[in-house]
């Protein structure tokens, strides 16, 4: 028992159980919004809109939460104040029913849900330094939180009202606020330590001969500080890449619920979809750790974009609800991959002070920025002609974010040469 309460105590510990409940608490509320705003009687650009505005409060606010995150010795601070105030205006948006109102506590509420993922993030990220372990290891508990709780969302809210997803997201995510109060970073700083120490080698007998000086080489993936097309051109590659495969899932990520609902699913089917996805993210996330320890992150990228355009594609042959559950089932697989990989991407190119501002730029101020323009796009071409082509948008999108990066190879920086230096020299 002593064991295991001290297993617990660690601080990966506490973040893989935070990441449980954080996610747990947005299966509850985030695939079943826009059935709220439906049954407030809003269009599909007027809920398109709506994230729009959202997104454009996240653009501007996620790199100030990054900034403050860096400068902090405690961010699991900050990440309860994110929490706290999320839930607090996720509980009035539940109250609204005009969609001027909406507007204002959406644009809120984003304030605070923009700073929740670049620091849980960045404190995974801690938290797995110098472990032997990934963020993947972390990611997962967020998928084990969602595909357990999923479920049960929908078929609560199924047999009750919509109202009863804010509150399952009120219960969890206060509970994992309350998680965050037993992370001690102190703890995690001792064991790096311990880890890190290596026995201080015996002196050499007889003279000292000096060995030639080598300058530091680069590591593969890591920007040429020596040069500034070397610093930019695989960020750029990534910001593209991104920007397309975030394109490409808009449509789908605002519309699919309602598309079920089309097809004629209920909550509870929805809920086993996400569930689905949810349960192969668990091994995928793991595996793709291992992948990009293995292949690096820029190849993990482009296959998972490449599988997951296949995959939304296969609905433009087969727009049934067993293959909807099918492809979301699998989707779990490519969303793992590029989810770690846009991480360790990161993490390979910037340095340990600055990986908090460069995650918030691409998991929210990128993301946020393609939203902000997509979403009212797509809710005009749900409008139009419903959600079946956004599937082909969905195609289109992937394979493309994944081709630029295949073809950014020759951007990589050069390694530069190991020159002995004479003493003196």
């Amino acid at each position: 028992m002593d064991r295991l309460l001290l297993t617990v105590r660690k601080p990966l510990s506490i973040v893989r159980i935070f990441f449980f409940l954080w996610f747990a608490g947005g299966s509850f509320l985030q695939p079943y919004i826009p059935i709220f705003y439906r049954d407030q009687g809003l269009s599909g650009f007027q809920i398109g809109l709506l994230s729009s505005i959202g997104f454009a409060v996240g653009i501007l606010s996620a790199p100030q939460w990054g900034r403050w995150n860096d400068r902090l010795s405690a961010p699991q601070r900050l990440l309860q104040i994110a929490v706290l105030f999320n839930v607090v205006t996720i509980l009035i948006l539940s109250k609204q029913t005009a969609f001027l109102p909406l507007i204002v506590i959406v644009a809120l509420n984003s304030l605070f849900a923009s700073g929740q993922e670049p620091v849980a993030a960045s404190l995974a990220m801690r938290a797995t330094r110098g472990t032997g372990s990934g963020f993947g290891s972390v990611r997962v508990w967020g998928s084990f939180g969602w595909a357990l709780l999923v479920l049960v969302a929908g078929w609560w809210i199924q047999r009750t009202t919509i109202q009863t997803a804010f509150t399952g997201f009120t219960v969890l995510m206060l509970a994992a606020l309350l998680v965050l109060f037993l992370y001690h970073p102190g703890a995690l700083a001792q064991s790096t330590v311990r880890s890190q120490e290596q026995p201080v080698p015996a002196p050499p007998r007889g003279p000292v001969v000096p060995e030639p000086i080598a300058l530091p080489a680069v590591p593969p993936g890591r920007p040429d500080s020596r040069g500034a097309s070397g610093r930019y051109r695989p960020i750029l590659a990534l910001f593209l890449a991104v920007m397309m495969s975030w394109i490409a899932v808009a449509g789908i990520r605002q519309f699919e619920t309602l598309y079920f609902k089309q097809l004629g699913a209920g909550e509870e089917l929805i809920g086993l979809s996400a569930m689905l996805s949810a349960m192969v993210e668990l091994p995928s996330m793991v595996w793709a750790d291992w992948l990009t320890r293995r292949f690096g992150a820029r190849r993990v990228l482009i296959a998972g974009m490449f599988l997951d355009g296949t995959l939304r594609g296969s609905i433009l042959l087969w727009p049934v609800i067993p293959a909807l559950i099918a492809v979301r089932t699998l989707i779990g697989v490519s969303f793992s991959m590029t989810t770690v990989g846009v991480v360790a991407y990161v993490q390979e190119r910037t340095p340990h002070d600055q990986q908090t501002r460069a995650v918030a730029l691409y998991t929210v101020v990128i993301r946020n920025l393609v939203f902000l323009i997509s979403y009212p796009l797509v809710g005009i071409i749900f409008d139009t002609v419903g959600a079946y082509w956004l599937y082909a948008v969905a195609l289109v999108g992937n394979f493309s974010g994944a081709m630029i990066l295949l073809f950014a190879r020759s951007l990589k920086p050069t390694e530069p040469q190991h020159l002995p230096v004479t003493q003196g020299n």
